[in-house]
């Protein structure tokens, strides 16, 4: 678990985190509980899941587990009841789930479509919907709603044809959603990941090298050489990131995709 922070910014703060039990979503949920908030975690995982609250509570923070399928209406609905009724309110909701399938655009059939929209672009929908009547928002302590998205919303990625589809559909949502909730006292943003060490990485590195006929290390290190910090990051650096645009610090900033990706793409 983290602990980048002595800070406690997000006592007296509950977070629902969602893609909780490993790589960038538990980084953050670890992250925010370190800074003191009341973190519920949900994933299918319940085993990954039992494991995350635990090193949570081991390092002395508050957390439970939800077991919930983020392609399901009815569980992210539970999920976000489940928040309130364990801690008392609900302050932020981190909206995460895992990447669509992997492929070009002509391998790829109206079903596999159907169910990358609706692990993605549905899904944050859903959660949005979901957490809008219940965040605890007021002028002077704003909700916050952020999702973990990709650097594909500003460069695809190749043979990432979903992700390079639905991700820039949720940061365009992000920007509508951003005036449409400001009224209610309500911040909604996006972080866009470049290379972390998580498992979706390793599969996007994997799928790159058998593609291109190199190594998984080969493929790799080329990345790396791409990335002018010459190195993938750590989940916990993403967690610093959203942890300030969940939490009290963060009063003005809406409607924002932020890439986190050590300067990897060029453009804006």
């Amino acid at each position: 678990m983290s602990h980048s922070t002595s800070a406690q910014d997000h006592a007296g703060r509950v977070a629902l985190v969602t893609g909780a039990s490993s790589g960038l979503g538990r980084a953050v949920a670890e992250e925010l509980a370190a800074r003191g908030a009341s973190v519920l975690l949900a994933s299918r995982n319940r085993e990954k899941l039992a494991a995350a609250v635990a090193a949570i509570e081991a390092a002395g923070g508050r957390a439970a587990a939800f077991a919930a399928d983020m392609t399901r209406r009815a569980d992210i609905e539970a999920a976000v009841a489940a928040a309130v009724e364990r801690f008392g309110a609900l302050d932020a909701v981190l909206f995460n789930t895992g990447g669509p399938k992997l492929g070009s655009f002509l391998s790829l059939t109206d079903e596999d479509w159907l169910e990358g929209m609706d692990a993605t672009l549905l899904a944050f929908i859903r959660t949005v919907r979901a957490a809008v009547p219940v965040l605890r928002a007021a002028p002077d302590r704003p909700a916050h709603i952020l999702a973990i998205l990709s650097s594909s919303v500003k460069e695809g990625i190749d043979n990432l044809t979903m992700s390079n589809t639905y991700r820039p559909a949720i940061a365009a949502l992000i920007r509508t959603l951003a005036r449409e909730l400001g009224p209610r006292h309500i911040l909604v943003n996006g972080v866009a990941p470049g290379r972390f060490m998580t498992e979706r990485v390793v599969e996007v590195d994997r799928d790159a090298a058998a593609r291109r006929g190199i190594t998984e290390e080969e493929a790799r290190a080329e990345m790396e050489a791409r990335i002018p910090l010459g190195r993938y990051g750590r989940p916990r650096e993403l967690g610093r990131v959203a942890a300030f645009l969940m939490g009290p610090e963060n009063t003005y900033v809406t409607g924002q995709t932020l890439l986190v990706d050590g300067g990897l793409v060029r453009g804006l």
